[in-house]
């Protein structure tokens, strides 16, 4: 049985993963290259269907 504090910490992960979510995708959306770079890791290497990168 979870107690009330871990389940306030688990919401709390939660709408963090979320927010970094959202976050990543408007910065997509905006083609805001300062965020993605602020958001993503040093090595992140996104590669089209194509295999371009």
């Amino acid at each position: 049985m979870c107690e009330q504090g871990e389940i306030l910490e688990s919401s709390a992960a939660v709408e963090e993963v979320l927010s970094a979510e959202r976050e990543w995708l408007l910065a997509h959306l905006h083609l805001d290259v300062q965020a993605l770079d602020r958001l993503m890791a040093p090595d992140y290497a996104q590669i089209d269907a194509g295999g371009r990168g």
